[in-house]
């Protein structure tokens, strides 16, 4: 069977809507967002279509500013994880002290990403802040060291790997 293609920024709204989801598009800015309740997460998705670039962003923030006193732990987290992932893109916006994990892709010359592609993206996305969401949370509220909860972390990520999918590099977590 053929994949449907989301072409436009209409068509992204459009497919959202009719999978039920309670979204909140902006045409002008070509944003649209949904919340994300998952486990112990609770924030939202943001999907940009860049109409000119041929790019959409999907990104979901960590709910919590992070303490002034915690930023340079939580840089050296993100480093940590970004280096040891296979699809690294965990990010600080310092002018609001958020932590986010963003994938940036680009689409076709048409301008389209097909439905499951664009399906994939989402849950990957919401997936892995939800894998580091318990670290995340430790690092950035309460100042814990990241080393040890990596290495508590990796083998339970590392499991989760199914049999049939190449295994992750020495080093790296599968997101």
């Amino acid at each position: 069977m053929e994949s449907k293609l989301v072409s436009t920024f209409a068509d992204l709204v459009a497919l959202l809507e009719s999978e039920n989801v309670p979204c909140q598009g902006d045409a002008a800015t070509q944003v649209v967002t949904f919340p994300v309740k998952n486990g112990p997460l609770d924030s939202e998705m943001i999907i940009r279509w860049e109409k000119q670039l041929l790019l959409a962003q999907f990104a979901v923030a960590f709910p919590y500013k992070i303490p002034p006193q915690h930023m340079a732990l939580t840089e050296h987290a993100l480093a940590l994880i970004n280096h040891r992932l296979i699809m690294p893109a965990f990010g600080v916006d310092h002018d609001n002290r958020l932590l986010y994990y963003r994938v940036v892709v680009p689409r076709t010359d048409d301008g389209a990403l097909s439905y499951d592609h664009l399906f994939r993206l989402v849950s990957t996305t919401i997936d892995t802040m939800i894998d580091f969401y318990e670290l995340l949370g430790q690092v950035v509220l309460q100042g814990a060291a990241v080393e040890p909860l990596l290495d508590e972390l990796t083998p339970k990520l590392k499991a989760a790997v199914t049999p049939s999918e190449p295994s992750p590099t020495d080093g790296q977590l599968p997101s």
